[in-house]
């Protein structure tokens, strides 16, 4: 596993030993191991090992190889994860973009969806407040549901506003796996770039929705 991504599996929350074990090994059998390093295999290797220990042990084999572990806190790392893309993303709506979404409750109440969208986006780059819930995230919520063709930004738009408020703890209720399990087949008909960009942001959100522990006092010790 590359460093990079290790760091962000510690920082998100899902790392398993098998991660450490892959990254300590990949040095060893490079021939640029250090004490660190075959400690870290070591613990790895145990049946439930610590993951305090484990984390300890990779910042000291960080050390050793030149690097340190980022200060930035996790809260921080995982809501500017994705931000920018879905910054530019969503800062690119149109005005026919805007009344899409905001019709997607049947064309019920337009108006007040739309206002609310514009301020969603423009002056809260797309993170919604409480009482955004109805106007306009209930159109956004029905939006994301499914894709047409012609408006496949919109579709894109909907799913990412969604991630990014998971992400940042906006929403609770929606469930990002569920999303991927539903949905994947209605990604695969994104463009390449709009693709990419949905299918890891929502992963994303998934992964930071299953989040159990409290890593952070062992991050910054």
């Amino acid at each position: 596993m590359k460093t990079d991504l290790l760091i962000e599996s510690i920082l998100v929350g899902d790392v398993t030993p098998n991660d450490f074990y892959d990254w300590a090994s990949s040095y060893i059998l490079a021939g640029d191991d250090s004490e660190n390093i075959n400690i870290l295999v070591g613990l790895a290797s145990e049946k439930k090992p610590s993951n305090h220990e484990l984390i300890r042990y990779f910042k000291y084999a960080l050390l050793d190889k030149g690097f340190s572990f980022p200060a930035e806190p996790r809260q921080s790392y995982t809501e500017n994860r994705f931000r920018a893309d879905f910054e530019r993303l969503i800062l690119s709506i149109t005005e026919d973009e805007l009344l899409f979404i905001a019709s997607a409750d049947h064309a019920q109440e337009v108006g007040e969806h739309y206002a609310a969208l514009k301020n969603l986006i423009f002056e809260r780059r797309g993170v919604p407040s409480e009482e955004m819930y109805w106007f306009p995230y209930e159109c956004i919520e029905l939006s994301r549901w499914s894709i047409e063709k012609g408006h496949e930004r919109e579709f894109a738009i909907s799913n990412c506003i969604i991630a990014q408020a998971i992400i940042v703890g906006a929403d609770v209720n929606n469930d990002a796996s569920y999303m991927l399990e539903k949905l994947m087949v209605a990604y695969g008909e994104l463009p390449f770039e709009l693709n990419k960009l949905v299918v890891g942001h929502v992963t994303f959100a998934a992964r930071c929705q299953k989040y159990k522990r409290d890593y952070e006092s062992v991050i910054n010790n």
